[in-house]
């Protein structure tokens, strides 16, 4: 007798979820949430934005509201343009630096005068140029 006690109370706990999972399952639905957990925003603040922007469609219909919560099977859409990881980089790319490109040693030293060494950095511009610095 003890064991179908066991066993039935064993089925019960089966049948309800932890409750930690039935806390957090209505904030997984939303639908800011959705967007950030499937990666289109950096962060949820933003996600938020993209909703309340009218960027995220719900089954074909711009819903808003990012309290909005999601059923299973629906269909949740964002413009390309909105998702930063796909939008264009805001410089050109040859306005970048690159530390990669740099392989040459940079400095040389010289001759020392008091004790000090003295170092020579390479210049871009004339040597006339720098000479009109110290006049």
């Amino acid at each position: 007798m003890s064991n179908t006690r066991v066993a039935a109370g064993q089925e019960k706990d089966k049948k309800h979820p932890p409750a930690v999972v039935l806390t957090y399952a209505s904030l997984e639905r939303r639908l800011d949430t959705i967007v950030f957990r499937a990666c289109l925003a950096t962060s949820i603040w933003q996600a938020r934005q993209m909703v309340l922007r009218g960027k995220v469609s719900v089954n074909g219909v711009k819903t808003p509201r990012p309290a909005h919560h999601a059923s299973p099977g629906d269909i949740i859409s964002v413009v390309p343009n909105a998702i930063p990881l796909l939008s264009e980089p805001a410089t050109e790319s040859g306005l970048t630096f690159k530390s990669t490109l740099i392989r040459a040693q940079l400095c040389t030293y010289g001759i020392q005068s008091r004790g000090q060494e003295k170092v020579k950095i390479p210049s871009p511009f004339p040597p006339d140029l720098h000479a009109l610095a110290y006049e």
